[in-house]
């Protein structure tokens, strides 16, 4: 019988051709530990559901997360969409398992962990200024001990305030921000073209006149003999290499850090853009479409938080109650 470790990576192989990069690599990394746990050399028919359960129940109390993005970070216990992101990895694994070699799947009876709803919360205007100034300058440097403190212009500042342009002008993920090439910013028709978002969808994205401004800015600064390849990244990163979702968080939160602004990071400016469409008029299904949601759920969560953000206002603002304190 078939062992672990030769199933996943039969498995992996079988399933790159349909999911994302993205979605391969989690996969791979779930089922790595759940090999490491059971055993590689374990055939696959003598795993069963306790074992399973076993292997999930030591995600949820034993596991500890060491690092994040690469760096070395304080440890902490697996959060729940992690272990549900786990559970989905070792489910559709099963599924095919038992579909391909006719055995039984041992996830059957077993109920995917529950994963409490965070509320949104997104950046306000003033955060998003804050960041894109701290684009521009460096930090206070100086050159001896008699010499003023001073800053200078960050190589790096056009680039930077266009990704984030980018991400609250469109409300983007971050591996659709990153796998952005130059032929998919279209200039004329002022939108970005999304290939392979979640899901394996395509869709088209739209910016306003100053993102857009922005981007052609960035092209002319990178390419300034107008000599670039249309599948070159659009958003490279010093060393000229494409950003990863890795490298786009730990920069976004070096910048907010530098701007005093907490929780500077993709998802963020995601949520950011969704709560503004909405605020300025925008439709949930239109957002929808945008921002690339299968379903109306996310999507609802945001204009709860919109309508709730307008029951506050009025609450602040309401013209009769000013009224009736005049008196």
């Amino acid at each position: 019988m078939t062992l672990l470790s030769d199933a996943i990576e039969f498995y992996l192989a079988d399933r790159e051709a349909f999911l994302s990069e993205n979605t391969v690599a989690d996969y791979r990394n779930w089922l790595g530990k759940l090999s490491a746990r059971l055993g590689a050399d374990v055939p696959i028919d003598r795993i069963d559901a306790n074992q399973m359960r076993d292997f999930f129940h030591y995600l949820r109390s034993e596991y500890q997360i060491t690092h994040r993005w690469g760096e070395p970070a304080e440890p902490r216990a697996l959060a729940a969409k992690s272990r549900k992101l786990a559970f989905s990895a070792c489910s559709t694994f099963w599924k095919w398992l038992a579909k391909e070699y006719g055995v039984h799947n041992p996830m059957a009876n077993i109920t995917a962990p529950k994963v409490p709803v965070r509320p949104v919360q997104p950046l306000s205007m003033q955060d998003i200024k804050a960041v894109l100034s701290a684009c521009d300058e460096t930090c206070n440097a100086t050159t001896s001990l008699w010499r003023q403190p001073f800053k200078y212009q960050r190589p790096s500042a056009l680039r930077d305030r266009t990704i984030i342009l980018v991400l609250v002008d469109t409300g983007l993920r971050t591996s659709e921000l990153c796998t952005l090439n130059v032929a998919d910013f279209d200039h004329k028709q002022k939108r970005l073209h999304v290939i392979g978002g979640k899901g394996g969808k395509d869709r088209y994205v739209y910016v306003g006149t100053e993102t857009r401004r922005n981007v052609l800015k960035y092209l002319v600064q990178r390419f300034p003999l107008n000599d670039s390849n249309p599948n070159t990244p659009l958003f490279v990163t010093r060393e000229g290499n494409r950003f990863t979702r890795q490298h786009l968080w730990r920069h976004l939160k070096r910048l907010g850090k530098k701007a005093g602004v907490e929780g500077s990071n993709p998802h963020r400016f995601r949520h950011t853009f969704a709560i503004e469409f909405l605020r300025n008029n925008g439709n949930a299904f239109s957002l929808q479409g945008i921002l690339g949601h299968t379903t109306l759920d996310m999507t609802r969560r945001y204009v709860q938080y919109a309508e709730a953000d307008l029951a506050e206002a009025h609450k602040q603002a309401s013209p009769v109650d000013a009224l009736v304190r005049r008196k």
